[in-house]
């Protein structure tokens, strides 16, 4: 708001006074309009500078950031294992990294600036100097170009604010530049254009045929290949098998986070490429393997699976999950905030 305010109040104040100086003296307003191309394509060439080196210094805080964030929430293990001085020459590291990438930007919009300045009033400079010519041949009086000169500083002081402006634009443009990607990019899972509904009465029935499948960061080696087995409804399976068999790729091809390369999965006989997967999802009822709680109270933790479950139904999952016992203990039972990462509970009871 107040840098657009900033350009539009100098974009009205440089165009007065260029045609004031147009107005005041023809001759040498033309010199001063040809100075332009020379002051405004170096900037925008700086100005590309300025973004590529401010995206630059965002990218490096922003792995500190995460750096941080990752050893803090991990901090039980960092200290178990008596890692304290290597986390902290690490993050260190990070620090310095974001704190030279942001030194770079910063000096890449100070130069931008300094050179917008210093070309302007060389410009004024000049034709105070092409001025005075005029005067002493007599062709231009003393006071048209005092006051050509008072108009070429107004335009000068409006160019060199819009300069600062620029710059902040182009470190703007390169901080929110990984923003604009991340919201640009599309889901490699979407629902088809007309996506065939599931049954209305939900059976359970699950079939894997000749199901292949590899991740997308290892296309080299096959998380599961040639897979195919049927659960039929109320049926109990268990899928056993060592680490890295594919147990847990079985069940993000249920739930569609991935799509097979060759073969189909079916759910209750709709293949799942054809259906929507929040239809697909909304059937399913997981738990993760790795242990997953809000900064929210526990009641919110436990009916965030169900969005609109009673009171009475979370408290009957408590208590079938044997977590009502120590959840009325807590200071305010259900509404209890457990803090981010459950990090208020045990880890037996998270």
């Amino acid at each position: 708001g107040a840098t657009a305010s900033v350009a539009l109040r100098n974009v009205i104040l440089g165009l007065g006074a260029l045609a004031m100086m147009v107005v005041t003296s023809p001759k040498l307003s033309g010199l001063v309009i040809a100075a332009i191309p020379v002051i405004v394509l170096p900037l925008v060439a700086f100005g590309r500078s300025v973004r590529r080196k401010s995206r630059q210094a965002q990218d490096t805080l922003a792995d500190a950031t995460a750096y941080a964030s990752e050893q803090i929430a991990a901090v039980r293990t960092l200290q178990a294992f008596t890692n304290e001085t290597l986390v902290t020459g690490r993050f260190s590291g990070a620090v310095e990294a974001a704190f030279e990438a942001a030194r770079a930007s910063i000096f890449a919009r100070s130069f931008l600036t300094f050179f917008a300045i210093f070309t302007i009033f060389s410009s004024v400079v000049a034709v105070l100097w092409f001025g005075s010519r005029d005067v002493l041949d007599g062709n231009l009086s003393p006071g048209t170009l005092g006051q050509f000169l008072l108009y070429s500083v107004f335009a000068a002081g409006a160019l060199g604010a819009l300069s600062e402006v620029w710059g902040e634009l182009a470190q703007a443009a390169g901080a929110a530049e990984r923003l604009t990607e991340i919201l640009a990019e599309t889901p490699a899972i979407q629902a088809p254009a007309d996506p065939k509904p599931l049954p209305a009465a939900a059976k359970g029935a699950i079939i894997f045929d000749d199901v292949s499948f590899s991740y997308p960061a290892r296309p080299d080696r096959a998380a599961v290949h040639g897979l195919s087995f049927s659960v039929k409804p109320g049926e109990t399976v268990a899928i056993v098998g060592p680490s890295g068999a594919g147990k847990s790729t079985v069940f993000s091809l249920i739930l569609r986070f991935y799509d097979p390369e060759t073969g189909k999965i079916l759910i209750d006989g709709v293949d799942v490429r054809e259906a929507d997967p929040v239809s697909v999802r909304e059937r399913i009822a997981i738990v993760p393997q790795d242990v997953t709680i809000f900064a929210a109270s526990a009641r919110d933790n436990i009916g965030f699976g169900r969005p609109g479950a009673s009171e009475a139904e979370i408290e009957t999952a408590a208590k079938d999950a044997l977590a009502d016992e120590f959840i009325l203990k807590l200071e305010h039972g259900y509404d209890s905030p457990v803090g981010e990462r459950g990090v208020t509970l045990s880890g037996g009871q998270r």
